[in-house]
């Protein structure tokens, strides 16, 4: 077998395998090994392509923009973890990003340009209805044989992310419609695209994927446009344009006056369906004589592809009229929901935050990766992050560019943009060459791809995950591949066997090397969920055992650190667990859950003066979090400074207002002060909130016994006082 085969077929299987490879016994189960996955391909790829290289004593590089982007782009994230505080996090990321960049490479260079482009697009859409028919399962009949966080999330663990590929898999499932409608006739195998087409759809749908449906509506009306000027130009024929926004005019009439929702939609509409259906069967027998032309054919499958924008026209308003509000799978899409406004004001105080650190570092940014280390400390620069809290910190600006804007500056951020550029310039210099309609069609799917993926780095981050940036490379290579045998523009290395060797080991070194840390990585992130699920049960020994052995795996995860100085602390290693947080507060010092149980952690030891640095460390980025306020207050009671406590204590009380443990410490503070009504009432509030408190049903006794003479309530809290304690005795 030749390389060029070789390399096709690992492609192939790549695409097609990588979106399905899940392990439930993961703490990162579905995005990791996929990541592994492709990872491991990649250096196969590179092996077999230097294989190649060796016995042709030669290697080719291209001269494209592409190529020249995607290299400085990778080489200047890695440059940037130079000043990178948590280095491993971009590591990871742009590691990922240089194996998937080795797919492009290989596509671009070692491609069978006639079989292997169709070959890829054909694994993707597999790939892509596998998937979909999958998350329509968990959806519709409850399928819980794979994990996921929320319905319908395939093997993707997250239903934004399965929509994601999905959407990035649209365009090629038309394209092959198009193709075997136009080019071959065959109506069996358009049929079987249509239908996968209507799968993908379905189950975007369902996704309830906000930025997915964006996305994949933006680029389906791009792609409406590219195959207009690819149509014929016959005066005869309505231009898209005019038919499109008449289209769009009769759902805006149908919003604003729903009366006519009958008339216009469901009369009007499917008139326009089946005019066009009449157009398209009249260009076919017209034009029987002349079945292969290009411009001809060209007309049909335009008209055909307006059908699915007038369909689209229709649920659009059925939707938005409220006619399908009833609709379960649909009630993810409905604008008017509390959930949906808060989601959106969040990512609008990330978004705002965010060119606050843009402002800071504009020029050489904060390292790769590094996005969710500082982000903590400029969470109300612009606008308040109301959300952020020990157990919630964004990890992302949900904005690809803008994280790449935050994480390495204006080069990294017009590097990045630089990519997208050169991709649409090299599709428009391909359309210009007189190739098959074939090739042409080819061209218009990537690049829809490529767009769609566009869109989505504005309202997500498909870049920090395993498939998506697996996708883009790929319809980048491609395109590359195309371009390249049509310029001809290589510069080739000549290359002596020895030489040729040495690259051969060098690739196969780095690619061991790989492997080996790949797998470490899987094994130390199953003892890290076991370590997780023992935190969880309180089992906190067992919690210890498996964090040392994910550490030992993977000395390099600040999560695995943090979870076993929380699993030290609460087996009373304290000293071990004030190093392990320590190492983790050096790597991100703005780690407000790192702060905290420090504090903690000291406070249980005794040294209540570092507890107070830390807790107060954390109220200088965050100053209204509940829990960090009451256990200052508690310190400072313990130590009888009442007046301090006292303001803490309050500070909480405007957060949680019902929480029984601070009414009743406050109750003692005005019982110190001598305020014994006041103290009363706020042990009263505290039973309000918790009637099982013993101490406080005591403390009521003693009050109104000694300090009130209020005999009758005394009486009965030594009652409730005796009552629960002779159910204690009981149990």
């Amino acid at each position: 077998m030749n390389t060029e085969k070789m390399s096709g077929y690992i492609c192939f299987l790549l695409l097609l395998l990588s979106p399905v490879v899940i392990f439930p016994g993961l703490k990162d189960y579905a995005n990791l090994p996929q990541t592994v996955f492709i990872q491991t391909a990649a250096c196969l790829l590179l092996l077999v392509f230097a294989l190649r290289a060796l016995n042709d004593g030669e290697i080719r590089f291209s001269l494209n923009y592409v190529s020249f982007f995607i290299a400085v782009f990778l080489a200047w994230n890695f440059i940037s973890l130079i000043w990178a505080s948590n280095r491993y996090t971009g590591c990871i990321q742009t590691v990922h990003l240089t194996a998937c960049s080795a797919v492009f490479f290989v596509i671009s260079h070692d491609l069978d340009i006639k079989k292997g482009m169709y070959l890829l697009l054909v694994s993707m859409v597999l790939a892509a209805v596998g998937a979909s028919i999958i998350g329509i399962g968990q959806d519709i009949f409850k399928w819980t044989w794979i994990p996921q966080v929320e319905p319908p999330a395939a093997t993707f663990a997250n239903r934004n992310m399965a929509a994601q590929f999905v959407a990035l898999a649209v365009p090629s499932s038309l394209i092959f419609f198009f193709y075997f409608y136009s080019r071959c006739s065959n109506p069996i195998l358009s049929a079987i695209f249509i239908i996968i087409f209507f799968i993908l759809i379905c189950f975007l749908f369902l996704s309830g994927s906000r930025a997915g449906l964006l996305a994949i509506s933006v680029t389906l009306i791009i792609f409406n446009e590219t195959l207009r000027y690819e149509a014929a130009e016959e005066d005869t024929l309505v231009r898209t344009p005019e038919i499109f926004f008449w289209d769009f005019r009769i759902v805006l009439k149908n919003i604003l006056r729903r009366e006519t929702l009958v008339k216009d939609t469901l009369i009007r509409i499917p008139a326009i369906f089946f005019q066009d259906l009449r157009i398209v069967c009249n260009k076919i027998r017209h034009h029987e004589a002349e079945a292969n032309d290009v411009l001809i054919r060209n007309q049909a499958f335009f008209h055909v592809f307006r059908l699915w924008i007038v369909l689209f026209m229709l649920f659009l308003t059925l939707l938005l009229t409220g006619y399908l509000d009833n609709v379960s799978f649909l009630s993810n899409l409905v604008i008017n929901n509390d959930k949906k406004k808060a989601s959106l004001k969040v990512r609008s105080d990330v978004y705002k935050n965010s060119i606050a650190m843009v402002k800071e570092k504009p020029v050489l940014g904060f390292g790769k990766g590094n996005f969710k280390v500082f982000y903590p400390a400029f969470h109300q620069s612009i606008s308040s992050d109301k959300v952020l809290s020990e157990k919630r910190q964004p990890h992302n600006t949900h904005n690809d560019f803008l994280q790449a804007f935050v994480e390495t500056g204006v080069i990294g951020f017009f590097l990045f943009i630089g990519i997208f550029a050169a991709a649409i310039h090299m599709a428009c210099k391909l359309m210009i060459f007189k190739l098959p309609p074939d090739t042409r069609l080819t061209i218009i799917g990537c690049s829809g791809t490529i767009i769609c993926f566009l869109l989505l780095c504005m309202f997500s981050f498909p870049l920090e995950r395993a498939i998506p940036p697996l996708i883009l490379f790929s319809m980048l290579g491609i395109l590359a591949s195309l371009y390249n045998n049509e310029t001809g523009r290589f510069y080739v290395v000549k290359m002596s066997k020895k030489a040729g060797m040495t690259v051969f080991i060098l690739l196969l070194s780095i690619s061991i090397t790989l492997v080996y840390f790949n797998y470490r990585l899987l094994k130390s992130d199953y003892y890290f969920k076991i370590a997780r699920q023992a935190e969880g049960a309180g089992a906190w020994h067992d919690a210890v055992r498996s964090g040392k052995i994910s550490l030992d795996l993977n000395p390099f995860n600040t999560a695995t650190w943090a979870a076993l100085g929380r699993a030290y602390s609460n087996t009373g290693y304290f000293y071990e667990s004030i190093q392990c947080l320590k190492h983790v507060h050096d790597i991100e010092p703005y780690d407000i859950n790192v702060m905290v149980n420090l504090g903690h952690t000291y406070e249980r030891a005794g040294d209540t003066i570092n507890a107070l640095k830390y807790f107060h460390q954390v109220l200088k980025i965050k100053p209204e979090i509940y829990k960090v306020l009451n256990n200052i207050g508690k310190i400072h009671l313990k130590e009888e400074k009442y007046d301090e406590a006292m303001v803490y204590f309050k500070k909480a009380l405007e957060i949680d207002d019902e929480d029984s443990g601070l009414r009743a410490n406050i109750g003692f503070i005005m019982y110190k002060k001598g305020e014994f009504k006041k103290a009363a009432n706020e042990l009263e509030l505290s039973l309000l909130y918790n009637p099982d408190a013993i101490k406080v049903h005591k403390s009521l006794y003693v009050i109104y016994s000694q300090k009130l003479n209020m005999q009758e309530k005394a009486d009965y809290h030594k009652a409730m006082y005796k009552k629960k304690i002779s159910k204690i005795i009981k149990k």
